[in-house]
C-alpha cells in the first residue's frame, strides 16, 4: 500500500510539474469560448468514484452559464485541482460541493466547498507558494506536492479572474474563482 501511494505521489508530482511548465511565460494558452458546465461534468465523472469510496456527499451543480474565453485544458486542470484537494482532505462521510453560476456582474463564479480538515489561519498566507503544504495536510496520509494551488492561481490569473479562499481548521474550506464571461464578439458562435 505504501509503495502504491508513493507511485501515485510521483505520478501526481510529474503531472503537476508538467501543468506548471505549461503555464510558464512563453507558453501561450489556446483561448476559445469554453463551456465550463461541460468541463464541470467531466470533472464530476472523474471524481465520482473516489468520492463514493469515501462515502462523501459529492455534488456538482451548474446554473445557466455564459461561455468563458479561455484554454479548455487549463480550465479543466483548475477544476480538477480544486476538486481533488477537496476530496482528498475531506474525511469519510463529509461533503464536497461544486457550484457554478453567473454572478450579478455577468462573471462566472466557481465555488468548491468542503467539510474537510480546513487550513490553519497561520498557513493561509503561504497557500500559493510552491511546494508549501499546511501542517495539518502533511499530517494526513494524503499524497500532495504543494503545487496544485500554485497552478490554480496561475490559471485563474491567465484568464483574468480572481481567486479567494475562506477556511478554518477543522471546519472546511471554500475556494471561490471568478472568471470573466466571454464577450459576444470574442466568443463567436455558441459552442
Amino acid at each position: 500500500g505504501r509503495a502504491e501511494r508513493r507511485v501515485r505521489g510521483l505520478s501526481q508530482f510529474i503531472d503537476e510539474l508538467m501543468q506548471r511548465a505549461a503555464g510558464r511565460p512563453g507558453e501561450t494558452p489556446r483561448f476559445e469560448a469554453v463551456d465550463l458546465a461541460a468541463l464541470a461534468g467531466k470533472v464530476e465523472r472523474t471524481f465520482r468514484d473516489r468520492a463514493h469510496e469515501k462515502r462523501l456527499d459529492f455534488a456538482v451543480v451548474c446554473g445557466d452559464l455564459p461561455p468563458v474565453q479561455g484554454d479548455a485544458g487549463r480550465l479543466q486542470h483548475l477544476l480538477e485541482n480544486l476538486v481533488s484537494n477537496a476530496i482528498k482532505y475531506t474525511p469519510d462521510g463529509g461533503k464536497v460541493r461544486v457550484d457554478l453560476a453567473r454572478d450579478e456582474c455577468g462573471r462566472v463564479r466557481v465555488e468548491v466547498r468542503d467539510t474537510g480538515i480546513g487550513i490553519p489561519e497561520s498557513a493561509q498566507s503561504r497557500l500559493f507558494t510552491e511546494f508549501f503544504r499546511a501542517p495539518n495536510a502533511k499530517a494526513c496520509d494524503a499524497v500532495g506536492t504543494g503545487l496544485g494551488l500554485v497552478i490554480v492561481k496561475e490559471i485563474v490569473e491567465q484568464h483574468g479572474g480572481t481567486l479567494s479562499v475562506e477556511s478554518a481548521e477543522g471546519r472546511g474550506t471554500l475556494f471561490t474563482v471568478l472568471l470573466p464571461a466571454a464577450t459576444a464578439a470574442a466568443a463567436g458562435p455558441a459552442s
